[in-house]
């Protein structure tokens, strides 16, 4: 049990450490929004571009509602990195169910980022497909972690 406790706080500290505090919101086009989940990790927008979640893959239909849940019908903000569309001619995308209220709180990935999101409640694994930045592969793995461990997914207390 010591040991557990023990290396909690060290999880906690390499969140606290490691989370973007600088986050620049790229969105693809404003007022763009979720037409259709068709996985967990693939979405389709309502002006018809198919976005895939960078660093996850949520397969099953578990993932799919719970996506379905968060972000269908609604508009989300999408932040590119590294390389633009994948090899199925994909937009790789981080999406934002909302824009946190401050962008500098350890919590923003845990809270906002659909694709922690899908880590944290377990209907994804971390799956690196490309450019990603060291922080944000951090957080998920750090969200992975704790959801294979039994802890409850991060939130603002």
């Amino acid at each position: 049990m010591k040991r557990i406790t023990i290396g909690a706080v060290l999880f906690a500290v390499l969140v606290l450490s490691s989370c973007d505090m600088n986050v620049v919101f790229a969105p693809l086009e404003s007022g763009l929004s979720v037409s259709r989940v068709i996985y967990g990790d693939t979405l389709e927008m309502s002006n018809g571009e198919i976005v895939r979640l960078i660093g996850i893959s949520a397969p099953g239909a578990a993932a799919a509602e719970f996506a379905r849940n968060k972000v269908e019908g609604r508009t989300v903000l999408l932040e590119a990195y590294g390389t633009n569309r994948d090899s199925y001619g994909r937009l790789r995308r981080h999406v934002w169910v909302q824009r946190p209220q401050n962008q500098e709180e350890w919590y923003c990935m845990f809270t906002y980022k659909l694709n922690t999101l899908l880590l944290s409640y377990g209907h994804a694994r971390v799956f690196i497909d490309g450019p990603i930045r060291a922080d944000v592969r951090e957080v998920f793995e750090s969200a992975e972690w704790r959801f294979d461990h039994g802890f409850p997914p991060l939130r603002r207390q």
